[in-house]
């Protein structure tokens, strides 16, 4: 158990690797059944896609940036960030100078 380990169970996010029909033997609801608590977070089973852009050392953005597994990794990030759509800069409060947060990585905004 995580609170045993000294870990807040609520700051915790499970997420569940190459998820989709055709890629397992266990259903996510017996996933979520055995740790008695709900999977946060889908990752799609593109494994193509990811060697790919590994082999090509490109990120996701460049190399498939209409896959699902890019889109995954996008609502993962916003999630865990807590920005909106179109948030992709904040004002960093030095002279007016706008600082790219996490969701330009996503974003293909380039500044």
């Amino acid at each position: 158990e995580l609170a045993s380990a000294g870990y807040a169970p609520e700051r915790v996010k499970l997420v569940c690797s190459r998820s989709g029909r055709d890629v397992g033997f266990l259903e996510p609801a017996d996933v979520e059944a055995t740790l008695n608590r709900k999977i946060d977070f889908h990752l799609p089973d593109e494994w193509k896609t990811s060697v790919t852009a590994v082999n090509m050392g490109a990120p996701l953005l460049t190399s498939a940036p209409k896959s699902k597994l890019r889109q995954a990794y996008q609502q993962i990030a916003v999630a865990l960030a807590g920005t909106r759509d179109g948030d992709e800069e904040q004002s960093s409060g030095n002279g007016g100078k706008a600082k790219k947060g996490l969701f330009s990585l996503f974003s293909g905004s380039k500044g």
